[in-house]
């Protein structure tokens, strides 16, 4: 009787704990927030609750060869792991354990690289499971138990992220299609309209209640979806691929690309299946932190597979400024996210949106993670596609509009040569770029509001017009100056690339296959002599890489950091400078060791 009577006071204080700790738990709430799971917070203590943990395991875990994505504790063959497991399910209750991903490309981390064919190293997927448990358990004390054991890689939450639109506001309204004239798209245009070859993938919030009607200006332009297309992703698809010339709703700079559609409320799957579907542009129009591995992993899977990522810098739902992801995402010589805040027109001077979020950091030659806005983009009173009416049509403002401009861009330069990579892409949007806002720029030609400058689709398309010319013996002719190109990677260690051009004033390239080429049928003329030298901060030469003629052609020269009779140089700035003829340009690039 005792007993039983233990046992009811045992069961009675439990519940009610669990009536008290629920009572102090508040649900993670906003508009536009968006969560894969509900996240509740405990107002005492801050700790997360939910009922999703990822995690990814420094070692294979189990044989099972079956197709099934859950996995029974019983097939875990270590025995460390499987012990461990078991003691979260007694203390936190049951869960269930699945893989986040079946696809075989994943289970061998060398993939080749769509843009190059070159074998590159991925992330390995095969070792990420999610732990879905029955009932609310407390995510920040598991993770950090869990990040303690030599076999886990990475213990997370469930994702959570906020869509970088909001509401249209007075003072941003000025007209409706300032964007194209001052992006120069109908001379974009002019140049290309896209490739229906070349696909945009978004990811996004698409889930409205019964909305399973697409939106008349979307129809025929999405070529994969999940049955659902109203809500912030339908505003986005609209400003990069809604369908243009056709006498109804709104233009898109994409014009003939194409658009898939990827669920947000299961952004592993999600993206992984992005990456799968062999895409070629992946927008992220939200932004999330912290910095979660596995979608930092999985970025960098789809840069290493040549797959051009685009991710908003966000707005004000976070502190400002701060560094928010995947825009500050940047892995060097595999690429980075090209990071994208908004402009307005106040009808005298484009502008960056005040009170938007911008880089903390001020240089991103030292430090890109934090100086991680790239590029800007038309933001505010932009025409979109209603995300509650499917046949209805509004306005808005937001680093979420912004981004689908510059993924658009990407679009028509991979139109033009769809064997550029995603450095090759980021260079010339970058380099191209408009000097506009009411902030100076550095010596760099940056600052921490618009990155490089304002997005200039024809400048961009043109750009790369040129270059694949030249490469793919389109007749032209070489341009009659000089360049000498920015280094890449910069910040490096131990290694980069230098590469300069030496013109031809007089030769048609109508002939040539290529640079080699070229540079052999020359005439003898027009060589130059050139001189290629590397100096320290107080200017005492360090490297000579060139020094002798050179026919025209375009050149590129590897510096390693070795100088001084094989000794290792120190890190810290450097300059190089190209003596050609009466042509002299030096440019800055840092060692960091």
């Amino acid at each position: 009787m005792r007993s039983a009577i233990c046992r009811v006071l045992v069961i009675l204080v439990i519940f009610s704990y669990q009536l008290s700790l629920f009572a102090q738990l508040k649900k993670l709430n906003a508009d536009n927030l968006f969560t894969e799971r509900e996240i509740f917070v405990d107002q005492r203590t801050n700790y997360y609750y939910s009922d999703l943990i990822r995690v990814k395991f420094a070692i294979k875990i189990t044989n099972t060869q079956n197709n099934s994505m859950k996995i029974e504790l019983e097939e875990i063959t270590n025995l460390e792991v499987k012990d461990f497991l078991k003691k979260i399910e007694s203390k936190h209750g049951k869960f269930i354990l699945s893989k986040i991903t079946s696809f075989k490309v994943f289970e061998d981390t060398l993939v080749r690289n769509k843009r190059t064919g070159e074998m590159v190293k991925i992330p390995n997927w095969s070792n990420v499971y999610r732990l879905l448990f029955d009932n609310l358990v407390p995510v920040d004390i598991i993770t950090s138990e869990l990040r303690k054991l030599k076999f886990i890689e990475y213990a997370e939450s469930p994702f959570q992220a906020f869509s970088a639109i909001e509401p249209n506001d007075d003072k941003y309204v000025n007209g409706n299609n300032w964007a194209f004239s001052k992006i120069d798209a109908v001379n974009a245009w002019n140049i290309t309209k896209g490739d229906s070859d070349i696909t945009i993938a978004i990811i996004d919030k698409f889930g409205n209640v019964g909305e399973t009607e697409i939106h008349e200006d979307l129809i025929g332009k999405v070529d994969d979806h999940f049955g659902q297309f109203g809500n912030h992703g339908r505003c986005v698809a609209g400003i990069a691929g809604a369908k243009t010339d056709n006498n109804i709703g709104i233009a898109s700079l994409g014009w003939n690309l194409r658009l898939r559609f990827y669920d947000l409320t299961y952004p592993d799957v999600e993206l992984l299946r992005a990456i799968d579907d062999q895409v070629d542009i992946i927008n992220f129009s939200f932004v999330w932190k912290p910095d979660f591995n596995f979608m930092r992993d999985a970025v960098k899977t789809a840069l290493a597979l040549g797959i051009i990522c685009v991710g908003a810098a966000g707005n004000d739902d976070w502190q400002v400024p701060d560094t928010l992801y995947p825009a500050a995402y940047n892995f060097g010589e595999i690429g980075q996210v090209i990071a994208v805040s908004a402009t307005h027109w106040d009808g005298k001077q484009e502008k960056f949106i005040e009170g938007f979020n911008y880089s903390p950091g001020l240089n991103p030659l030292v430090d890109p993670i934090k100086a991680f806005i790239d590029i800007a983009a038309p933001g505010s009173n932009i025409d979109i596609l209603d995300e509650k009416c499917c046949f209805g049509y509004s306005t808005a403002c937001g680093t979420s509009l912004a981004t689908p401009f510059v993924s658009a861009l990407c679009g028509l330069v991979l139109s033009i040569n769809e064997k550029l990579t995603p450095n090759d892409v980021y260079n010339i949007i970058t380099e191209t770029a408009d000097k506009i806002g009411q902030y100076d720029y550095n010596e760099n030609g940056w600052n921490k509001y618009l990155g490089y400058g304002r997005i200039n689709a024809f400048k961009a398309v043109n750009k790369v017009l040129n270059i694949t010319a030249v490469s793919d013996n389109i007749v032209d002719i070489l341009k009659s100056r000089i360049e000498l190109s920015q280094n890449y990677p910069n910040p490096f260690n131990p290694r980069t690339t230098i590469k300069f051009i030496i013109p031809s004033s007089s030769f048609i390239l109508s002939e040539a296959k290529n640079l080699k080429d070229f540079s052999s049928q020359a005439p003898q003329n027009d060589n130059i002599h050139a001189v290629l030298k590397v100096y320290d901060i107080l200017g005492k030469e360090v490297a000579t890489l060139v020094n002798k003629e050179q026919k025209p052609g375009n050149y590129k020269v590897e510096w390693n950091g070795l100088s001084r009779i094989g000794e290792q140089v120190s890190s810290g700035i450097y300059f190089y400078k190209l003596q050609a003829g009466d042509f002299v340009e030096t440019k800055k690039m840092i060692l960091l060791r």
